[in-house]
């Protein structure tokens, strides 16, 4: 698909083709994107080598994905915790709070992503009591900033590996940049 800006007919029907789609997986998913497009500028995407913290090509902010049924393994297997979890209400919802809220690969953890434009996201407000309790309770907590990483909490579950990595990165800046 080619790069130019959409019109307010095709936004509409791009908007109505993805809610069919998330329609289609509700017994899978309780929840929808909407209008967040939070992922498509935090994360980064290999395939389309698109860098962290730069919006992705293909997006048209708080409407979508143009290339929606055509994105590539990375956007579709990404859910974010919002998306999964019921329990975070829409204050939550990463357009809102401005972080992306993940779990380690291995699940053992949670990893908030902040938008650049918003330091501090992932401490403020709810996200930031949330993160915090997650900590208390034992869970590794990692805020990525940028091309930072901070552990809020690195108990006895985080793996030494990964704090290894997390100093390596924060160092040398080797590393994954849309990677906890």
């Amino acid at each position: 698909m080619d790069n130019r800006m959409l019109t307010e007919s095709e936004k509409q029907a791009l908007l109505r083709k993805e809610q069919e789609i998330d329609e289609a997986l509700h017994v899978i998913q309780p929840r929808t994107c909407g209008s967040c497009t939070m992922c498509c500028k935090i994360m980064g995407v290999e395939e389309l080598g698109k860098p962290p913290h730069e919006w992705c090509r293909h997006t048209d902010v708080g409407y979508g994905c143009r290339i929606y049924p055509d994105r590539p393994p990375t956007c579709k297997e990404f859910e974010c915790l919002w998306l999964q979890q019921t329990i975070f209400p829409e204050e939550l919802r990463p357009d809102k709070c401005r972080v992306v809220l993940s779990s380690l690969r291995d699940g053992d953890g949670l990893v908030a992503f902040e938008d650049v434009g918003y330091f501090g996201a992932a401490q403020k407000g709810r996200m930031g009591r949330v993160l915090e309790k997650a900590g208390r309770a034992g869970v590794p907590v990692i805020i990525v900033r940028g091309d930072d990483r901070v552990i809020l909490y690195s108990g006895s579950k985080t793996n030494p590996k990964l704090v290894e990595m997390i100093n390596r990165i924060n160092q040398h800046g080797d590393g994954p940049g849309d990677q906890a």
